[in-house]
């Protein structure tokens, strides 16, 4: 009888942690590419350096794009 082995993954889609076997894994991912993430819990995401780096910058230049205009009240006096 084999040991199953489990290992320590990161979903690149989701960005949660898992402990659990190689198949059960690639189950997942394969499941979660498609899947919509909207509903999915408020927990600890995992993010490398540089996908942290890029989605600040992302957030940085959103920003900048924001255009204020003025707006002059009317006199009612």
């Amino acid at each position: 009888m084999s040991k199953k082995e489990e290992n320590f993954f990161i979903c690149p889609h989701c960005h949660l942690a898992f402990m659990t076997e190689n198949m059960c894994f690639f189950n997942h991912t394969s499941i979660c590419e498609e899947m919509d993430h909207s509903d999915s819990p408020i927990t600890v995401r995992w993010y490398t350096k540089k996908e942290l780096i890029e989605k600040e910058r992302k957030k940085i230049e959103a920003k900048r794009e924001i255009v204020i205009k003025p707006y002059v009240r009317p006199v009612t006096r």
